[in-house]
């Protein structure tokens, strides 16, 4: 049976970035960091000034960024990693001469939303960090100063990371090689490497839940409905983005009518106002269904965990 060896939880994202920079330090082989934005700013000059230090005493840095995330800061990003001598790959770039199209605010919508656009838009949204192949940081945290109060005060974001050792980190390790590979492959090889799978990983039967693959993405969401559906006594969730499917809200719904305690806390405020405004009509349905939900007032909520009676799930998936 799985087990991790050391977990921590952090709510703060100073906490999170001081220890993960601590880990840095003390990395001996290598560091393996996959993230959906890794802006320029105070905490990552830091940062990659550390990953810098850790590639001259010999450890190996890879950095894996996704292209649409990061894009406003690809350019810095790339002279700075070049200049440490740090792997950087872009999955999934766009051309630099699009700054206008990732700038207007419906065609983001669209790319979003949109079935096209999705198949055309696939992107990297996993933050992780994996040291010397045993030791990992998750959770929904970028490479940013946004979630940083010694940098923006009060204004930082509220969110949750994860640290875990143990051998579940490999299957991290698996999910960050090959999308570090992916990244590398252009036209049809891209494509084909797309269905490259791993038949006997069951993500359902893990403590890590990879979604790398359509089959990953669909017994994750299966067993996902299948615990709300048995669920006892608890259902808590915590979501930045909170646009359920019609079958993830039919069982909330009925997890609720069978005597559930069912509690939702969605953002009050929100780096993206479009989300909350098509949430409204979900919400005033659960309300009605007995769904308790509320609204963090603070700041900015970017937080993704749930808690199913002793069953917890922390991660990056909306």
């Amino acid at each position: 049976m799985e087990q991790w060896t050391k977990t921590q939880l952090f709510h703060s994202g100073d906490d999170y970035y001081s220890s993960l920079i601590s880990d840095i330090r003390n990395a001996r082989s290598s560091i393996l960091l996959e993230t959906y934005i890794f802006s320029v700013d105070k905490v990552t000059q830091i940062i990659l000034e550390e990953l810098g230090q850790a590639r001259k005493r010999g450890c190996h840095v890879q950095i894996l960024v996704d292209g649409y995330g990061t894009y406003d800061w690809l350019l810095e990003l790339q002279a700075i990693c070049q200049n440490k001598g740090l792997e950087l790959r872009v999955y999934h770039a766009l051309p630099l001469s699009m700054s206008w199209f990732r700038r207007l605010f419906l065609l983001n919508f669209l790319i979003n939303h949109s079935t096209i656009f999705k198949r055309m838009n696939k992107r990297n949204h996993r933050k992780v960090t994996i040291f010397d192949l045993n030791r990992a940081y998750l959770g929904s945290l970028n490479y940013s100063q946004n979630h940083s109060e010694h940098a923006l005060g009060a204004n930082a974001w509220r969110d949750t990371g994860l640290f875990v050792e143990g051998q579940p980190v490999r299957r991290f390790v698996w999910a960050f090689t090959h999308s570090w590979r992916r990244s590398n492959k252009k036209g049809l090889k891209r494509l084909l490497y797309r269905y490259k799978k791993d038949q006997i990983y069951q993500p359902e039967a893990s403590l890590v839940r990879l979604n790398t693959t359509p089959r990953m993405r669909y017994r994750v969401y299966r067993d996902l409905i299948r615990r709300i559906r048995h669920a006892e006594k608890r259902i808590f969730v915590t979501s930045a983005y909170f646009l359920p499917k019609g079958s993830l809200l039919r069982a909330l719904k009925y997890a609720s009518s069978r005597g559930v305690i069912v509690k939702i806390i969605v953002p009050g405020i929100t780096d993206v106002p479009i989300v909350r405004w098509a949430a409204f009509e979900v919400i005033k349905n659960m309300f009605k269904s007995g769904i308790q939900v509320f609204e963090y007032q603070k700041s900015i909520l970017h937080a993704k965990y749930m808690i199913i009676d002793d069953y917890c799930s922390v991660g990056s998936l909306n």
